[in-house]
């Protein structure tokens, strides 16, 4: 209903003043990476540092390497405004650290 009653209104706008234009809108949307480390990634993590390298501790300096890979991929100028969410959460038994970024883009017009 109100997107018929905006393009009323600007189809409106457009007889009485021919040279006006329509602004684009935007909307909220989130730009995402994501990097699944599976089992196989830590094993090979653990087999580069030291034997004493428990698994938890493997997983652990795993996700904090790739939120730090993921940081890189993305501006870092968008990283010092805070716009930046880190979520580090289980899939499929595969642990995944993904980094989502929030943005406006234009809608597409219909």
């Amino acid at each position: 209903m109100k997107q018929k009653l905006s393009k009323l209104l600007l189809r409106l706008a457009e007889k009485l003043y021919p040279t006006c234009e329509a602004k684009p809108s935007y909307e909220a949307k989130e730009i995402a990476i994501a990097v699944a480390i599976t089992k196989k990634n830590i094993r090979q993590y653990r087999g580069s540092c030291s034997k004493n390298t428990s698994y938890r501790k493997g997983v652990s300096d795993m996700t904090r390497i790739q939120k730090g890979n993921n940081h890189s991929h993305i501006f870092e100028a968008i990283e010092k405004n805070g716009l930046i969410e880190d979520v580090v959460y289980l899939k499929g038994g595969e642990r995944v650290v993904e980094s989502r970024l929030k943005v406006y883009v234009r809608k597409e017009e219909e």
